[in-house]
C-alpha cells in the first residue's frame, strides 16, 4: 500500500498538480515532498533495533570471557522455521545464548516454557500465530518509529496552533471527509460553479430564466466562431475542458492517496494497541496505559515516547512468549536433538550429544565433565566440533534448560565460561604495540589460568589447540602444566584439545583422555567421529595431503625425512692450537695411563696400572 501510494502522489508531483513545481526548483521541491511522504508511510524499525538482548539479560549472568557464544558456533537462527514472528527469531538465539549462574533463574525460565507450551496457553499460541499472519507485528513496529506524522499536512493538521485537533476523533474524520469527498467535488463542479454563477447574479436584478441564459450564452460562443473563427474556439473549449478533467483527476488522486494513506497510519495504531493487550495477557508480560487507535492513536505515539516505549515493550515480550513456543515444541518433537535436562547437578554429562549446526544424521557421543577432558587425535577426525558441541550445550543449558543431547543429560551451573578457539596476532599501530602469536596465545592461556582460580561458583575453559605455534618441546610442556594445575582446583573443568605429544602423557587424577580418530583401512580415509576413551598418537597428514592432492611434489620428500634417524649435534669444545716448541727442546714426555677401576663414589681412579696390566695395585686385588 505504501509504495503504490508514493508512485500515485510522486506522478502527480510530477504533473505538477501543485503548482509552481517545474524547473530546477520544482524538482527540489518534488524531492523534499517525497522525503517527507516517506518518512511518514516508509517500513518501522528491524526487531534488533528495538531490544539488543529482547529481554532475557540474566539477573545473575555467568561471566563470559573470550567468544564463548561465537565459539559455540550457533546457527544465526537456530530452530528459525518454528517461529512465527521474525523478531521471535532473534529472541530465541538470545534466549539461547544468555547463560545465567543462578540454577533458580534457569528453573523459571523452564516453568514459563512449559506453561506456554501447555493445553493451558493454547489461546496465547493461537493468537500470537494470528497476529504475525495477520502483518500486525511489522505494522506495530511502524509505530515504535520516531517519525512526526505533521509533516505530510495531507494526514494531519500541521498547523501548530491547531494541531490539538489531531486528538479530536470528530476533527480527524472531518479532515477526511474534506480531503477526500469535498475537495473532489469542489473540482468537479468547478464548470458548473463558472456557467451558472453569473445568471444567478442577473437573476437578481433581471428576471431572465435558466433557459434564456443558456440559450443566451449559446448565442455567445456562436458570435465568437463567428468572429474569431470555428477552430479557435474549439481549441479554447477544450483547452478549458481539458484543464479541468486534469484538475478532477489529479484531485480524485490526492483524494484517493491521503485516504489510503489516513487508513493504513490507523491500522497500523490498531495493531499496537493489540499487541499492548496481547502482551498483557502473557505471563509477566508488561501492562500498557490504555492507547487508542486510529489517527489519534498513531498521532499520539509519534509525539510521546512513553507510548512508543510501551508498545516496544509489548513486542519484546510477544517475541520472548514466541520464541518459548518455539522451543517447547522442538524439545517435545526432539527436532535437532534438543532436549530438557536437569539443571543444579554435581557434574555436566550430556547423553547423544550433537551440535545444533549439523544435520540431524550427525554421529551422537556420550560426554561427562566429571573430570576435564583432555581430547587428542589427527587433523579433520573431530576434536575441535567435540569441543563446540559441549560448550553449545552448557550455554543452552545454563541459558533455556536445554540441551542438543537427544538423550538429555544434567548439567552443573557454572559461575564463568571461558572459551579460546584461534589466536590471531596483531602488527604494530599507531599508538599501540604489536602481539606475536607466542605474546598473544600466553596471554590468553595466563587470563584463562586466574579464571580459574577467581571465579566464583567455579569455571569451566574451553581450549582449542593452545600455543599451536609455539615449538612442540615447550609449548606441550606448557599446556600439559596447566591442564594439570587447574585440575587441583576446586570447580574448575577443563576441555582441551591438541596435538602435543605431552598432551596424551597427562597423569593425574583429575583429567580424563577422550580421542577421535581416522579409518585408515578405507580408501580414501574416512572419519567415524566416534569419542573414545583414551589417548590418541595417529597421524595421517601425508596421507590426507595426497588424497587432496596438495603439496604432492613435497610430501615424499617430507615422509623420507621423518623416517631417517635425526643426528644429535654436540658442541665441540674449542682447543687452542698448540705453540711450536722450539727446536732444541726435547719431545714431552708421555703421560702414564690411567687406571679402568673406579673409586667408591663411582669417579675414575687416578692411579697409574701396573706393568702389563690395566688396573692399579688396589683395583687388582679386588679382582
Amino acid at each position: 500500500m505504501e509504495a503504490e501510494t508514493i508512485a500515485v502522489v510522486s506522478d502527480m508531483l510530477a504533473l505538477g498538480a501543485k503548482g509552481g513545481l517545474s524547473g530546477g526548483d520544482g524538482d527540489a521541491r518534488r524531492a523534499t515532498v517525497e522525503e517527507e511522504l516517506g518518512q511518514v508511510l516508509g517500513d518501522g524499525p528491524e526487531p534488533e533495533d528495538l531490544s539488543q538482548d529482547f529481554g532475557w539479560e540474566p539477573e545473575v549472568p555467568a561471566e563470559l570471557h573470550g567468544d564463548v557464544v561465537a565459539d559455540a558456533g550457533f546457527p544465526e537462527a537456530p530452530l528459525a522455521e518454528r517461529c512465527r514472528t521474525r523478531g521471535g527469531q532473534g529472541s530465541l538465539r538470545r534466549l539461547l545464548t544468555s547463560p545465567s549462574a543462578d540454577a533458580g533463574e534457569i528453573a523459571h525460565r523452564v516453568e514459563r516454557r512449559r506453561f506456554l507450551a501447555s493445553p493451558e496457553a493454547a489461546d496465547l499460541r493461537r493468537d500470537i500465530r494470528a497476529f504475525a499472519e495477520d502483518g500486525a507485528e511489522d505494522e506495530a513496529l511502524w509505530v515504535c518509529g520516531e517519525r512526526d506524522l505533521t509533516a505530510w499536512p495531507l494526514d494531519m493538521v500541521y498547523w501548530k496552533r491547531l494541531r490539538f485537533m489531531n486528538e479530536r476523533p470528530l476533527a480527524i474524520r472531518a479532515n477526511l471527509v474534506v480531503r477526500c469527498w469535498v475537495l473532489p467535488a469542489v473540482t468537479a463542479l468547478t464548470p458548473l460553479v463558472a456557467l451558472v454563477s453569473p445568471w444567478i447574479a442577473i437573476r437578481r436584478r433581471f428576471p431572465l430564466s435558466l433557459g434564456a441564459y443558456l440559450r443566451l450564452v449559446l448565442g455567445m460562443v456562436r458570435g465568437l466562431a463567428r468572429t474569431d473563427g470555428i477552430l479557435p474556439t474549439i481549441v479554447s473549449i477544450t483547452a478549458y475542458l481539458g484543464v479541468w478533467a486534469y484538475s478532477l483527476d489529479q484531485s480524485l488522486r490526492v483524494a484517493m492517496a491521503v485516504w489510503r494513506t489516513q487508513r493504513g497510519i490507523a491500522r497500523r495504531a490498531d495493531a499496537a494497541r493489540r499487541a499492548c493487550a496481547l502482551a498483557a495477557r502473557l505471563p509477566e508480560g508488561p501492562v500498557a496505559p490504555p492507547l487508542a487507535g486510529g489517527l489519534v492513536g498513531a498521532y499520539r505515539a509519534s509525539q510521546d515516547p512513553g507510548i512508543r516505549q510501551a508498545v516496544r515493550d509489548a513486542l519484546v515480550a510477544i517475541w520472548g512468549a514466541d520464541a518459548m513456543i518455539a522451543l517447547g515444541e522442538a524439545v517435545a518433537d526432539g527436532e535437532s536433538g534438543v532436549r530438557e535436562v536437569e539443571v543444579g547437578a554435581d557434574e555436566t554429562r550430556f547423553a547423544g550429544l550433537g551440535h545444533p549446526a549439523l544435520p540431524d544424521g550427525q554421529v551422537r557421543s556420550d560426554v561427562g565433565l566429571d573430570a576435564s577432558l583432555a581430547v587428542t587425535g589427527p587433523n579433520r577426525a573431530g576434536k575441535s566440533t567435540l569441543l563446540r558441541a559441549v560448550l553449545a550445550s552448557q550455554v543452552a543449558a545454563q541459558s533455556a534448560g536445554v540441551a542438543f543431547a537427544a538423550g538429555g543429560g544434567a548439567v552443573h551451573v557454572y559461575g564463568a565460561l571461558s572459551s579460546h578457539m584461534r589466536v590471531r596476532d596483531t602488527l604494530a599501530g599507531a599508538g599501540a604495540g604489536g602481539e606475536s602469536l607466542f605474546e598473544a596465545a600466553t596471554r590468553l592461556l595466563h587470563g584463562a589460568l586466574d579464571v580459574a582460580r577467581g571465579a566464583a561458583g567455579g569455571a569451566l575453559l574451553f581450549l582449542d589447540e593452545p600455543l599451536h605455534s609455539t615449538p612442540p618441546v615447550e609449548g606441550g610442556a606448557i599446556v600439559r602444566a596447566f591442564v594439570e594445575e587447574t585440575a587441583k582446583i576446586d570447580g574448575c573443568r577443563v576441555v582441551v584439545t591438541s596435538h602435543f605429544p605431552d598432551l596424551a602423557r597427562v597423569e593425574c587424577g583429575g583429567v580424563r583422555h577422550l580421542s577421535v580418530e581416522a579409518d585408515e583401512s578405507t580408501d580414501p580415509v574416512t572419519f567415524p567421529h566416534v569419542v573414545r576413551e583414551g589417548p590418541s598418537s595417529q597421524c595421517i597428514a601425508f596421507k590426507l595431503l595426497r588424497e587432496a592432492g596438495i603439496l604432492s611434489a613435497l610430501v615424499d620428500r617430507a615422509e623420507d625425512l621423518c623416517r631417517r634417524p635425526r643426528p644429535t649435534r654436540a658442541k665441540a669444545a674449542k682447543t687452542p692450537s698448540p705453540s711450536p716448541s722450539p727446536p732444541s727442546s726435547p719431545p714431552p714426555a708421555k703421560a702414564p695411563a690411567r687406571c679402568a677401576g673406579r673409586t667408591r663414589t663411582g669417579l675414575p681412579c687416578s692411579r697409574p696400572p701396573v706393568a702389563g696390566g690395566d688396573t692399579c695395585t688396589q683395583h687388582a686385588k679386588t679382582k
